[in-house]
């Protein structure tokens, strides 16, 4: 079987600002690597913030398109864009920051990522890519809501069942130092219906991601996850705390099963938890507004991806 870098599970065509890498799934299957269009949708249930009478639920939802396509020889590319709407439901936010109304009920996050990459030989495939997100509450600005990022790296095919793709990444956060980081990720099928991957896949929100997978037929597949979240949001100009941020960081633990539903649709569905939850407020010149911490909260979720 051909090995193809698109065919590698950690396909880095982004990097995510809570990690150092983006993956978007992928197969083992020969012939030109297809556009992939994704509808998702998640549901953070109740967690209380500690030391307080605060508590928080988040919904969100949206679509995104994956799209490659050849340029020269053996250099091809890809652009990624997606669009999901949020709504946070903060009760009692004043017991989280005295005297402050909530600052933070809807917003979006925009994502765009083009990428290039180069095919060596069976073995080596080498990528580069950027990325620009906006993370906004609504009202406000993009231009202050964006984040910008790059990643360049390799992959390496070890064994037909292993694969390793490794790389140095760098981004800007809103209201914090730039980061700069190495990155691998890794495909291991060690048994006919069994693989593990390292990856960062913004479908899950997450990133990074540890993933055991088990594919019991055609049809159905069925997996866990754990991994990390990290948000950086801009608050509006005319909110509580005017053209701050909120920092969300969590634990993330799912389960899930996809279900094949024929050769150009797929369905997903997941529940878990968010674990360890952090949520710090800062205003416009990066003091300090507000933090705390959240108890578990659970997690359901699902998601439509289809291929062609």
């Amino acid at each position: 079987m051909k090995f193809t870098f698109w065919r590698f599970a950690a396909v880095f065509s982004t990097l995510s600002f809570s990690s150092s890498l983006f993956g978007a799934e992928g197969d083992y299957l020969d012939g030109p690597p297809p556009i992939t269009v994704t509808a998702r949708s998640r549901y953070i249930g109740d967690s209380q913030l500690s030391h307080t009478d605060t508590k928080v639920t988040w919904e969100s939802g949206g679509i995104g398109a994956q799209i490659p396509f050849p340029i020269v020889g053996d250099l091809s590319g890809s652009f990624g864009v997606s669009v999901d709407y949020f709504a946070a439901d903060f009760k009692n936010f004043s017991s989280f920051i005295p005297n402050t109304a909530s600052p933070l009920k809807h917003g979006y996050e925009v994502r765009a990522n083009p990428g290039l990459h180069y095919h060596y030989s069976e073995k080596w495939d080498f990528f580069g890519s950027a990325s620009w997100q906006a993370d906004a509450a609504d009202g406000a600005s993009i231009d202050r809501s964006s984040m910008w990022g790059g990643a360049a790296g390799a992959a390496y095919q070890i064994r037909t069942n292993l694969n390793l793709a490794f790389g140095f990444a760098g981004a800007t956060r809103l209201g914090y130092a730039n980061t700069y980081a190495p990155f691998v990720g890794v495909h291991w099928q060690f048994a006919p219906q069994w693989n593990l991957s390292l990856t960062g896949d913004r479908t899950e929100y997450v990133s990074p991601i540890l993933r055991l997978t088990y594919k019991a037929d055609r049809q159905w597949s069925f997996f866990t996850l754990g991994g990390w979240e990290t948000r950086f949001i801009r608050l509006d100009q005319n909110s509580s705390i005017p053209d701050g941020t909120l920092r969300y960081r969590a634990g993330v633990f799912q389960v899930g099963a996809t279900y094949q539903v024929n050769n150009w649709l797929a369905a997903t569905l997941f529940s878990g938890a968010q674990i360890g939850q952090d949520y710090k407020f800062q205003t416009a010149d990066r003091g300090l507004a507000g933090k705390h911490t959240a108890g578990v909260a659970p997690v359901v979720g699902v998601r439509l991806s289809s291929s062609f």
